[in-house]
């Protein structure tokens, strides 16, 4: 199969799949549809998914910084890596531009490890893409709603974060092996939030955001094709966040036994005594 990504005709296999030996991109299973022409018969034999743009942006890291203020997830030395401190977990807008030139300052600073960064996420996430996002799809037969996503690197940033509105995540540059888990993550609630905005009449708030924290490792870590991509994290119950452990607990059978993922959703607010109207396809 030719890779869609480079070209290349060579492929090389392991134990998860067939790749590119360019490149690296993730081939077997999945016809990835990226432009051209092709007939009608063609094109609706292929999968159209989105692609997956990673940035080295110092603007962004603002945005990122905010929102780890706001919500402590800063890394512990984010003091050092630009410069200076605050006394407020909120940024008084008067320092956005002084606050952005020490962040230009610290990426240039960290341009080496940045650069790296983003050609091991690059590379990596080739392998996965592909088989990844179209896995998401047949679980919760639901499409993807936008066919490119921006992955922001990150100096500062705990983890990852999203921004569903924007179609963007940011994920903390230091990750190398888990750097996969982390962004699938992310982008799960990405499509989770769209998914519970289209099918349910009540409005997403913090309770969905809860949900989706648990939903995504059910997922990701106990799925039988896609905990497959994510060989080095093994699901239980103790992953989750202590506060979110006891729902958990109460809607993992619900996700063990239900025929489809509308079934476990539907299923899983009565669980957990939460009102939602489903609104039909």
């Amino acid at each position: 199969m030719t890779c869609p990504e480079c070209k290349c005709e060579e492929t090389t296999k392991d134990s998860q799949g067939t790749y590119c030996k360019k490149c690296g991109m993730e081939t077997d299973d999945v016809k990835v549809y990226t432009g051209g022409h092709v007939s009608r018969a063609e094109k609706l034999e292929l999968t159209l998914l989105p692609q997956l743009e990673f940035i080295i942006n110092p603007k962004k890291e603002l945005f990122a910084f905010k929102v780890g203020l706001k919500n402590n997830k800063l890394v512990k030395n984010w003091q050092n890596i630009f410069g200076f401190k605050l006394s407020t977990d909120l940024l008084p807008p008067g320092l956005n531009d002084k606050v952005t030139e020490h962040i230009k300052t610290a990426f240039k600073n960290n341009q080496k490890e940045l650069i790296e960064s983003h050609s091991r996420f690059e590379n990596n996430w080739k392998k996965v893409n592909s088989k990844f996002l179209a896995e998401i799809e047949n679980i919760m037969d639901f499409k993807w709603d936008i066919y490119k996503f921006k992955c922001y690197i990150s100096l500062v940033s705990k983890g990852g974060i999203h921004n569903s509105s924007k179609n963007f995540i940011v994920v903390n540059y230091r990750w190398k092996e888990n750097s996969n888990y982390i962004i699938a993550h992310e982008l799960f609630h990405i499509i989770f939030r769209n998914y519970i905005t289209r099918f349910f009449k009540e409005k997403y708030d913090n309770f969905d955001e809860d949900l989706s924290e648990i939903i995504v490792n059910f997922i990701m870590l106990d799925h039988e094709k896609t905990k497959l991509l994510f060989p080095n994290i093994k699901f239980s119950i103790g992953i989750f966040p202590k506060k979110l452990q006891e729902n958990a607990k109460k809607i993992y059978p619900l996700w063990k036994s239900s025929p489809s993922f509308k079934e476990f959703m539907i299923e899983s607010y009565k669980k957990l005594g939460i009102e939602k109207t489903w609104v039909s396809y």
